[in-house]
C-alpha cells in the first residue's frame, strides 16, 4: 500500500529521473517601476539541479540568522501551510528598519533550496537537489522601496518603516514530499530571506529562514489505483491439529488519503483445534537507505523501520471459532503523518499494513504485510506476506 501527500493531482515523471529547475518570479513589487527590471535580472543560474553522483557533497542550507542587528528586522511570511509539486509557492519577505540614517542596504533577495539529509551510524550525506534566487535590489538592479537617496559603492540608505517584497517559485512537478524521519533523515524546502547592510563602518549580512512544506503530485485518477488487490495465505499452528488456518485480505482500491481511512475486507477460515480471539492491524514505515539509486537490490539497501500506529479488534465479529469460515471488513485510520517518499538520491521511505491474528498469550501469527505508498492525502497498495 502506498500513502500520499498532497492536494491536487499531477502525472509523475519515471521514476529515478531528476527534477527539473525551479522557476522564480516576483509579483507585484511595492517599488514603483522596479517589477519589470527584476523579473528580468532575476538570477537564474542558481537553478539547477544536482546530478546523483554529487550526493555525497557538503551542503547546508543557510541558518535562520547569521547576525543580529537591532535596527534591522526581516521576516518571511508564507502564503500557504502545504504546497503541491507543480505548484507555486508564494509568500513574502518584510523588511523593517527603525532608523532612516545609520543603516545602508545592499542587496535584498529571496532563495529556495531544497535539500535531503541522511545521518545514520553507517553512512552520512546531504544533497541538495534544487535551488532557485530571486533578486530585488542589487548592484546590476533599480533600488527598492526600502532605500532612498544615491547609491554609495553598491548601497542605499535605509528608510525607515517596513518594506514587504512578495515572491513566486515554480515548484517542479516531481518534487517529492517534505519529510522528517525521526532523527536519521529528513527531506526538507526552505525559503530564506537575505539583506546585505553596512552599519558601524561594517559589511555584514541578515538572513531569516522558513521551512515549507510540499507535497508530492500523485496522479490520482490513474486506473491502475482502482484495482482491487487481494491475496491469501495459510498456517498450521502448534497444537492446532492437522487443519491450517487461512487468510484471504482484499483491498478495493489501492490508493488512499492520509487523515483517511483504510479498508481491509478479511476472511478468516478457522480448520484448526484453536481460537482466533482477535486481529490487529498496524501501520508501519521504513526508512530505506540507498547505497545506490540506479541499482537498488537488496544488498544495496539498509532499512530501518518502526510503527506508526496499531489497534487490535477483539469484540465478536473479530473472534473465529473453530471450524469456522466467515469474512468482515476492517477500518483503520492512516496518520496524517503516513506518508512515501520517492524519487530520492539518499532515501526513501515506504509504509505498510500488518494484519496479525491473535491466538492467545505469548502467540499471534503475522499473516499478512501491506507494503504501501502515502503519498499525505492518498495510498497505493502492494501485498508481501510474512508469517512469523
Amino acid at each position: 500500500m502506498s500513502v500520499i501527500s498532497g492536494g491536487s493531482d499531477y502525472d509523475r515523471l519515471p521514476f529515478g529521473s531528476s527534477p527539473s529547475s525551479v522557476v522564480s518570479y516576483p509579483i507585484n513589487q511595492d517599488y514603483p517601476g522596479g517589477a519589470q527590471s527584476v523579473m528580468s535580472s532575476a538570477v537564474t543560474a542558481a537553478n539547477s539541479i544536482l546530478p546523483p553522483e554529487q550526493a555525497n557533497i557538503n551542503f547546508k542550507p543557510t541558518t535562520t540568522a547569521v547576525t543580529k542587528i537591532s535596527k534591522l528586522k526581516l521576516h518571511v511570511s508564507l502564503d500557504s501551510t502545504i504546497y503541491t509539486a507543480g505548484g507555486i509557492l508564494t509568500g513574502r519577505l518584510a523588511l523593517t528598519s527603525s532608523t532612516a540614517r545609520s543603516i545602508k542596504l545592499g542587496e535584498i533577495s529571496v532563495e529556495l533550496t531544497a535539500f535531503e539529509e541522511l545521518s545514520v551510524k553507517e553512512y552520512t550525506a546531504s544533497q541538495s537537489f534544487l535551488s532557485s534566487r530571486l533578486v530585488f535590489q542589487s548592484e546590476n538592479l533599480p533600488p527598492s522601496n526600502a532605500v532612498h537617496g544615491p547609491k554609495d559603492n553598491g548601497y542605499w540608505t535605509a528608510k525607515k518603516g517596513k518594506t514587504t517584497f512578495p515572491f513566486a517559485f515554480k515548484i517542479p512537478v516531481d518534487a517529492p514530499s517534505s519529510v522528517t524521519y525521526a532523527s536519521l533523515a529528513s527531506l526538507k524546502y526552505v525559503v530564506t530571506g537575505v539583506v546585505q547592510f553596512f552599519n558601524n563602518n561594517k559589511a555584514d549580512t541578515l538572513f531569516k529562514s522558513k521551512e515549507a512544506l510540499v507535497v508530492e503530485a500523485w496522479d490520482g485518477q490513474n486506473p491502475i489505483y482502482k484495482q482491487p488487490v487481494n491475496e491469501t495465505n495459510m498456517k498450521q499452528l502448534w497444537m492446532g491439529g492437522s487443519g491450517a488456518v487461512t487468510l484471504e485480505g482484499t483491498l478495493s482500491e489501492t490508493l488512499f488519503q492520509s487523515g483517511g481511512n483504510v479498508s481491509v475486507q478479511v476472511r478468516v477460515k478457522n480448520e484448526t483445534k484453536r481460537r482466533v480471539q482477535g486481529i490487529k492491524v498496524a501501520i508501519t514505515h521504513k526508512l530505506l537507505i540507498l547505497a545506490n539509486k540506479h541499482k537498488k537490490e537488496i544488498d544495496d539497501v539498509k532499512v530501518v523501520g518502526d510503527t506508526i500506529t496499531e489497534e487490535w479488534f477483539k469484540n465478536k465479529d473479530f473472534l473465529f471459532d473453530c471450524g469456522e469460515d466467515r469474512s468482515t471488513t476492517i477500518h483503520m485510520n492512516v496518520p496524517r503523518n503516513a506518508r512515501t517518499i520517492r524519487n530520492t538520491a539518499l532515501f526513501e521511505v515506504v509504509c505498510f499494513i500488518v494484519v496479525s491474528l491473535y491466538l492467545g498469550p505469548f502467540t499471534y501469527v503475522i499473516i499478512q504485510k501491506f507494503t504501501c505508498n502515502y503519498k499525505k492525502k492518498n495510498v497505493i497498495i502492494k501485498f508481501i506476506y510474512h508469517i512469523l
